[in-house]
């Protein structure tokens, strides 16, 4: 039993860091698909070379992927970095002054309702350990975990991975076809793409799928065409 426990336990753990990253996958492969997207449609028209429109698709896919890895990367360990100062914080708080902290939770649980004395019997328990004291004060007084559940090297990771993943989707048909045949086959399956992953995150996260693959092709669609708008502006006003 003791052995099945720790493999379940290995599994939640890995499902929930899973988890815990899907905003920067969710964020990668949108990102990846109608950034590429916009910019290997714009020389394909432009150049009609396929050996062009792809070697600069393979610059625009890895160079972009590598910056959204490292800025998802600094981000996370920044965010990491500022909860490990507030928790320091709080627990020299909690050594300095456990009166005012043992009645701050007290001042909490009586805003949700709890009677004296179930305050106090709440809050004699948890001050007996300092370290569900530090995690309770965290999490009732400033909003965060003691235990952060992002780790910068995975997000990192599945930034860029998932940026990879999303760019091929618009150039793979570049690789078969001729420009003008493949321009709207790419289209074609970045919208049925963004769908898709809209349709898994909802479907993860239990909510509607379809609404939800909806919402992110629209929104994403819409980035594109405000996008080919401005450009569009620009192109008429400066004759270019």
């Amino acid at each position: 039993m003791t052995k099945l426990h720790t493999e379940l336990n290995n599994t939640d753990t890995l499902r929930g860091k899973a988890m815990n990253s899907l905003r920067e996958v969710v964020f990668g492969l949108e990102d990846g698909i109608v950034s590429t997207l916009g910019s290997i449609t714009g020389i394909a028209a432009a150049t009609h070379n396929s050996f062009f429109i792809i070697l600069a698709g393979f610059v625009i896919i890895f160079v972009e992927s590598l910056s959204m890895a490292a800025g998802t990367f600094l981000a996370s360990k920044t965010d990491r970095e500022m909860n490990q100062r507030i928790i320091a914080e709080e627990r020299a708080e909690i050594d300095s002054d456990p009166e005012g902290q043992r009645q701050k939770l007290s001042d909490h649980y009586r805003a949700r309702g709890f009677n004296d004395e179930e305050i106090s019997i709440l809050v004699n328990r948890i001050t007996q350990n300092k370290d569900l004291w530090l995690e309770e004060m965290a999490h009732k007084d400033l909003g965060v975990s003691v235990d952060p559940s992002h780790t910068p090297g995975l997000d990192g990771v599945f930034m860029g991975v998932s940026y990879v993943i999303g760019g091929f989707v618009s150039l793979i048909p570049y690789f078969f076809l001729e420009a003008a045949t493949a321009i709207p086959l790419s289209i074609g399956a970045c919208v049925i793409a963004l769908f898709a992953v809209g349709w898994v995150k909802g479907y993860l996260v239990r909510v509607n799928a379809v609404k939800s693959g909806l919402e992110m092709l629209l929104i994403s669609l819409s980035a594109v065409a405000v996008g080919y708008g401005v450009g569009q502006v620009i192109s008429y006003y400066f004759g270019v």
